[in-house]
């Protein structure tokens, strides 16, 4: 069953084409016809049910172009068979030019004619209109694959305009995709390029993409089509796990010197103090020696900081961050000088972290001489310390963040600020903007190395001229903070009781160790290795009260050495002294054995004061 509307102008002519269909009802011929007029109003028609086919009769007088056209506009999807007068050329053309499934002419068209030519042109229209519903399909799928693709998709011409852009592009270059649309591409990519590109957001930000075009037709004409994975995170990663691993070598190749250069320093602090201590005051040589002790102090701690890179912090310990920063504040307004107004702001519910204290002090420190160092002409530093958390989303998508309960450390200036390519660097180890001899670049790197290895996060975020924020993220605690125990007495010179075994393979260092506590009062039995300390200890009779031992030692490290003493003495007490324990040991472990490490290089006063300390936990009169 074919459903025909039959248009025309000529009402005769409509009956004549309805009778040669076999009239309104359905025939042999399977048609189902229904007449309307005017041909011109065919839009009109449609209400009256569903058409398959649109017969129009226009047979009664010729018809221009633009009306043929409007005809077969009017159809829509619907096939349009159009019967004109025999010899009318013009509407003939005008027909099939616009669309016309088939032209008949009125004097050569008789019954079977005319059926045969609806039925083909209905069957030719559904094929047609199946292509064209299969192709909107594929167009609809395709589309939606572009805007859903996670992969900036541009299509851009041969004049470098943008004639395509989805969504990822927006978010990729930070704008609309209607202002991506028909402007030109930030920058000229050639076909076949595969590289990454940095790409300049409008809020000042850099993306960076890995980029791959390929030469495409686009509505005839020939053009690029540009893929950008966006790698801005994955490229951050990779920059900080170069920036880890080469902080980790650092820290090993220090921590290869490390014992040897410790004891060195040890030896030409201790003696310089002992110097220091044997002259009168105002003495000529008072001022030369001291130097001597100040740049040893200073060595000392560049190594510490070196060695911060590759090693966990020897002491974390429950800190109350409020009153840490609290504690800070006249050393820090001594620092940073009267020409920098430092302004605190400190939540009163603020949390504790686990932290080493020393280290926390040196990174506040470094952070606000970095900010201080920023402002030559003078400025605002803004110290804040709030509770934060850190959503799973942020850590997925930065390397060193994890999620949870923080406490926020940000330090602002005013200063002069960098861009985006020196504040990428500002964590590297030896990097620094300072002049020569001004800076080490070793600060903000160890800044960074004490926040990762205490679980935390820190981002930096700076423009030209409009200063630096640094932001430290530290893992908050409801542990309560630990308390400083109070100090003993430092030992004094000529009141020290009791005997110590000494034992120590560097000859300069074991003798600056007797010379010391032989000055405080202590007998000594000093050894050269621990083989030679087991056999001094079995050949003495009386009480060791204390063993004194290097931990890196040939042979027998010092605390193999303590565990054999133990067997024998076990009322001995240990201090244990070293310049790197090379994973030995660290406090935490010594501590719960009751011993002590005292890190080299250390002076005279430290070791009495550690040695006092350790003898009075055993009762030593």
């Amino acid at each position: 069953m074919y459903r025909v509307l039959l248009v025309g102008d000529d009402a005769g002519r409509l009956d004549a084409t309805c009778q040669m269909l076999g009239g309104h009802q359905a025939d042999e011929f399977g048609f189902d016809v229904r007449c309307a007029t005017p041909a011109d109003k065919l839009a009109d028609h449609f209400d009256g049910g569903e058409v398959d086919v649109v017969l129009a009769d226009l047979a009664a007088g010729p018809l221009a172009h633009d009306a043929v056209a409007r005809l077969v506009s009017a159809a829509g999807d619907r096939p349009v068979v159009i019967i004109t007068a025999d010899g009318d050329d013009v509407a003939a053309l005008a027909a099939v030019t616009c669309g016309a499934q088939d032209v008949l002419a009125a004097g050569r068209m008789d019954p079977a004619t005319l059926a045969t030519a609806l039925q083909l042109a209905t069957q030719r229209q559904r094929q047609l209109n199946d292509h064209l519903a299969a192709g909107r399909e594929y167009q609809s799928n395709l589309r939606a694959l572009v805007d859903h693709s996670g992969e900036a998709i541009l299509v851009v011409d041969g004049e470098g305009v943008v004639r395509l852009a989805n969504p990822a592009a927006g978010e990729l270059f930070g704008r609309s995709v209607q202002d991506l649309l028909d402007k030109p591409c930030d920058r000229p990519i050639a076909p076949g390029e595969a590289d990454e590109i940095d790409i300049v957001r409008e809020d000042g930000t850099t993306a960076t993409a890995a980029a791959r075009t390929t030469e495409v037709t686009w509505h005839g004409e020939e053009a690029l089509l540009v893929m950008l994975s966006d790698v801005t995170a994955m490229r951050q990663k990779d920059r900080r796990l170069r920036q880890a691993i080469s902080m980790e070598a650092i820290g090993r190749l220090t921590a290869g010197v490390a014992h040897d250069f410790n004891n060195k320093l040890t030896v030409i602090t201790g003696f310089a103090r002992l110097a220091m201590a044997q002259l009168e005051s105002g003495h000529p040589l008072e001022e030369t020696i001291g130097e001597i002790a100040r740049a040893a102090s200073q060595s000392a701690r560049l190594v510490n900081q070196l060695l911060s890179f590759g090693r966990k912090q020897l002491r974390p310990r429950t800190v109350d961050l409020a009153a840490l920063l609290e504690s800070m504040k006249p050393s820090l307004a001594r620092l940073i000088g009267p020409d920098v107004r430092i302004i605190y702001d400190i939540s009163d519910d603020l949390g504790s972290v686990r932290v080493d204290t020393t280290q926390m002090e040196e990174a506040v420190t470094n952070l606000a001489t970095n900010a201080r160092d920023a402002m030559p002409a003078g400025g605002e530093l803004r110290i804040t310390a709030v509770n934060a958390d850190i959503s799973p989303s942020y850590a997925s998508q930065n390397l060193d963040a994890t999620a949870g309960p923080h406490v926020l450390l940000r330090v602002v200036d005013t200063g002069t600020g960098m861009d985006e390519q020196t504040a990428r660097q500002i964590f590297e180890p030896f990097f620094t903007t300072k002049p020569t001899g001004k800076g080490t670049g070793i600060g903000l790197a160890m800044v960074y190395a004490f926040t990762v290895q205490s679980g935390g996060h820190i981002v930096v975020d700076s423009k030209p001229g409009e200063g630096t924020s640094l932001e430290m993220y530290l893992p908050r605690t409801t542990d309560p903070a630990e308390l400083d125990a109070p100090a003993s007495p430092a030992g004094l010179a000529g009141k020290g009781e009791g005997t110590i075994l000494v034992v120590e393979d560097e000859q300069p260092v074991r003798n600056l160790l007797c010379r010391v506590l032989a000055a405080g009062g202590y007998g000594i039995i000093d050894a050269g290795d621990g083989f030679e300390a087991l056999r001094k200890s079995e050949t003495h009779d009386g009480k060791i009260d204390l063993l004194i031992t290097d931990i890196i030692m040939p042979g027998m490290n010092g605390r193999l050495l303590a565990g054999h003493l133990a067997r024998t003495r076990p009322d001995m007490a240990v201090l244990y002294i070293s310049g790197y324990t090379g994973g030995v040991a660290d406090r935490e472990e010594l501590a719960a054995e009751g011993a002590v490490l005292l890190a080299k290089p250390f002076g005279p006063d430290d070791l009495l004061d550690a040695v006092s300390q350790q003898l009075a936990r055993t009762d030593v009169p």
